[in-house]
């Protein structure tokens, strides 16, 4: 019995430390440069629907649901042979292209995970026009999402002489993410630059 007891507490310690080093590891850098390419796996339609269905934004003004429905669009138009003539109608500032793709998973605990995936996107390339890349990080206790945070991205969009940049790098940590962000609008007489930082709690 004694013995049987010994395993039994040898064994929840084990998992014990386990479970600590999990959420120990979760300290990783999301760096848009670095991960701003297309060779990532391409999300199936009802996981980018699941996870986009309500997201904080760093910015409270972008509209995810119209990128979201954009990209919608111009698959199913792929899917259906019709995306050439698609772009031969396309109207000035609307989506060309884009798609959205799976990153990376972070274990935070035996029953918790973060998914990093992102959303890119261009448009016609026409004045005004845009092009955008943002980070999203999406929340999972118990297979259950909680929540999808925007933590980082690169976004540029101009209409001549006008030009907007804004480029948000950020670090995860276990419950929550400092972002870091850089904006640079600029015309023809002068350019302001203005940088600023951000915690995101996780829950």
């Amino acid at each position: 019995m004694k013995k049987i007891f010994l395993l039994a507490s040898i064994a929840a310690i084990i998992f014990a430390c386990d479970d600590s080093n999990l959420k120990n590891k979760v300290d990783f850098e999301v760096n848009v440069d670095k991960i701003d390419s297309l060779s990532y796996r391409r999300l199936t339609d009802l996981k980018v629907k699941l996870m986009s269905e309500s997201i904080f934004g760093l910015d409270e003004n972008t509209d995810f649901k119209n990128y979201f429905s954009d990209l919608k669009i111009i698959d199913s138009l792929k899917r259906a042979n019709a995306y050439d003539a698609y772009l031969k109608t396309l109207d000035v500032g609307k989506m060309a292209d884009g798609g959205a793709y799976q990153i990376k998973t972070l274990h935070k605990s035996k029953t918790e995970r973060y998914e990093l995936w992102k959303l890119q996107y261009i448009s016609k390339d026409r004045s005004p026009y845009y092009l955008g890349t943002h980070i999203f990080l999406s929340f999972y206790r118990n297979d259950s999402l909680k929540n999808t945070y925007e933590i980082a991205k690169n976004y540029k969009a101009g209409n001549s002489p006008s030009l907007l940049i804004t480029k948000a790098n950020a670090r995860i940590k276990t419950d929550s993410v400092l972002v870091s962000t850089v904006t640079i609008l600029s015309d023809l007489e002068k350019s302001d630059t203005t940088k600023a930082e951000k915690l995101i709690m996780i829950k």
